[in-house]
């Protein structure tokens, strides 16, 4: 006891007489915990987001037994064909593997617009079967999650909401159980409120079933109960292995009975890759980038306090002379070090907390859970412990350095052995500092070489020119005047009658929103048989309208684009990209020709085709996907934006 009481002491003097010499030299404590916070704050806010995006466990049961499902399309190109309800209802009937199955809309989050009280707003949402909250095993923080009596016909629309939403939107008021929210009339009522990081899929901000999402969607209802990803529960004991090899089972059997395209493979991921496996490779790659930062401001903290020890050598030499031991010194001035180290520590979580808002305004919007984010009490103790290993880092070598004092030369010639190693200390830093800063700057270089070389890709669209301007729809209600017959002619005609403006069209998806268009993954050319028909790559389907082409620059090779004749009325028609022209028709004019988007089904339309456009990258950067192109008020019913070249 009384040894520890004797340390305490030591430590306290210690720290005393540190922070009295640091107060004295002013400049040298301001630029060493400036230099130091900085890279604490750096580190700490970048924690922060790893924390909360890859380390914090979501709010759901026993994560590691749930997996993701689709299918893929090897024979067509195609590498996210999705379940039908159908499929899934199959799945979970007849599975031995899964304890409980769902399934979700392959879409993900997808944005619209909810009027409470006579206030418009946006509203991100998705639809999911009755099941989808039970697979993931998590409760929600207020009222109850959806259930199968609420994904069949005729069920009251209910909505579930994000923890997020009820806080910004709703203040986080428990009376929100029961509110009425118009996505459409009638409207849903609110019947619970997701626990905090809930993100799945990434940007929802509301739940709804299938059942309800039909009734919003007019002529692709039946395209949402086609349109599903497989969650499921995996039974104790089995592994994902195991459960990929009954699914593939199950669809194949499936092909067989429904006589859909062949060659189908499923993919099996966990939840955990699904959710942040895109983004973990950056992350931790932007981590390390910022622990590098901090390492080259520990050795220009480790510079400066030898550059301090070194005038501070007679000092030294005079108190060893009055009988200070080595370790005694080295003592203080680790002790200046700790407390550097603390008071950059301080200030870099102050400037984290500060900067963090700023850092998230810069993120991208598909970046999972950043509703977690923040400076709790795990970052705050991990950014303490890089204040110790940066003190540590910082202080070690110049306290050895300086409390290597030759007492009599010091004192005789006013220099001394310890000179020379403080030099080459210093050298052995700067080579260091110089070797990290050429590893962050190599790595900086190779994404700028990557984000040139996206800049270059050839998109064959007129990027540089195209403004998109958003549109969302509030819902019909009662007391809504109907929307005009023309409307969107009406606002395209005063869209160009701006100055400055070429050409105008509506558009469902703008290019490159990070949004999944619709699929034909069976698709056939008049005059193919079905088998040789099983083979065509699956296509992309974009439903456009008059004037698409022109405005995004999108050259035609033949024939012609699509016009205000080619309406809900008039005969079917299509335009498809020119790899799809030499596919389907090789050595032929595929102008006249027909194409459908199904095999043998009877009620499947066939449309002509009237144009060929150059094959463009719309949907994302990596690939131009075979394109098929249909005038949309033969299609569907309502733009989501328009595009202005």
């Amino acid at each position: 006891m009384t040894r520890l009481h004797a340390a305490v002491e030591h430590a306290a003097r210690d720290l005393r007489l540190a922070a009295r010499g640091l107060l004295r030299a002013r400049a040298f404590t301001a630029s060493a915990v400036l230099t130091l916070s900085l890279g604490i704050a750096g580190t700490a806010v970048m924690f922060a987001l790893v924390h909360a995006v890859l380390l914090r466990p979501p709010p759901v049961r026993e994560q590691d037994r749930l997996i993701v499902a689709w299918k893929a399309y090897p024979a067509g190109g195609f590498d996210y064909a999705p379940f039908s309800a159908a499929d899934i209802d199959v799945v979970a009937r007849e599975s031995r593997s899964f304890e409980r199955v769902a399934g979700l809309s392959r879409h993900g989050a997808w944005p619209g617009v909810a009027v409470e009280r006579d206030a418009a707003s946006h509203l991100s949402t998705t639809c999911v079967t009755g099941s989808f909250f039970a697979t993931l095993g998590v409760a929600p923080l207020l009222g109850r999650a959806l259930e199968h009596a609420d994904d069949v016909a005729g069920a009251e629309k209910v909505l579930v909401i994000s923890h997020g939403l009820w806080q910004r939107r709703y203040g986080g008021a428990p009376d929100v159980i029961g509110r009425r929210v118009a996505l459409s009339d009638p409207p849903f009522r609110i019947v619970g409120v997701m626990p905090p990081g809930l993100d799945y899929p990434v940007g929802v901000e509301g739940w709804m079933t299938v059942e309800a999402q039909v009734s919003l969607t007019g002529t692709l209802r039946e395209a949402v109960r086609q349109e599903n990803v497989l969650l499921a529960r995996l039974r104790p004991g089995v592994t994902r292995e195991q459960a990929g090899l009954e699914l593939q089972g199950l669809v194949g059997r499936l092909e067989v009975e429904r006589g859909g395209p062949r060659g189908l493979t499923v993919v099996v991921r966990s939840f955990d890759d699904v959710v942040v496996g895109d983004v973990r490779p950056a992350m931790l790659v932007l981590l390390a980038a910022v622990g590098l930062v901090l390492l080259i401001a520990c050795a220009n903290t480790a510079n400066l306090m030898l550059v301090r020890g070194e005038a501070r050598r007679s000092e030294l030499a005079v108190r060893a002379a009055l009988g200070a031991s080595r370790g005694t010194l080295a003592r203080q001035l680790l002790a200046e070090s700790l407390l550097i180290a603390l008071a950059a520590g301080l200030a870099g979580l102050l400037a984290a907390r500060g900067a963090l808002p700023l850092v998230l305004a810069l993120v991208p919007g598909g970046l999972p859970r950043l509703e977690a984010v923040r400076i709790d009490a795990t970052v705050a103790l991990v950014t303490a412990a890089l204040a110790l290993v940066s003190a540590a880092l910082a202080g070690v070598a110049p306290a050895l350095f300086a409390a290597r004092t030759d007492v009599a030369s010091r004192l005789r010639s006013g220099r001394s052995h310890g000179a020379a190693d403080a030099a080459r200390g210093r050298r052995v830093l700067v080579v260091g500092q110089v070797a990290l800063a050429v590893a962050v700057v190599a790595a900086a270089g190779l994404l700028a070489r990557s984000l040139l070389r996206l800049q270059r890709v050839d998109m064959v669209l007129d990027a540089d020119r195209l403004v998109v301007v958003a549109l969302a729809f509030a819902p019909a209600g009662e007391k809504e005047a109907p929307m005009p017959p023309r409307f969107h002619d009406e606002v395209v005609t005063r869209l160009r009658g701006i100055p400055g403006v070429e050409s105008a069209t509506p558009v469902n998806n703008p290019p490159l929103a990070g949004v999944s268009g619709w699929d034909a993954p069976r698709s056939r050319a008049e005059g193919q048989t079905v088998e040789l028909a099983r083979g065509n790559p699956s296509l992309n389907v974009e439903a456009v309208y008059p004037n698409h082409f022109r405005t995004l620059g999108v050259p035609m090779r033949r024939g012609r684009a699509f016009t205000a004749d080619d309406g809900p009325k008039a005969p079917l028609v299509a335009v498809v990209s020119a790899d799809v022209a030499q596919r389907f028709w090789p050595s032929q004019d595929p102008i006249g020709k027909r194409i459908r988007m199904g095999l043998e089904d009877p009620d499947e339309p066939w449309r002509t085709v009237v144009g060929v456009v150059a094959p463009i990258r719309y949907r994302d950067l990596a690939v131009a996907r075979p394109t098929l192109y249909v005038p949309a008020v033969q299609f569907i019913e309502t733009p989501q934006a328009y595009l202005m070249r």
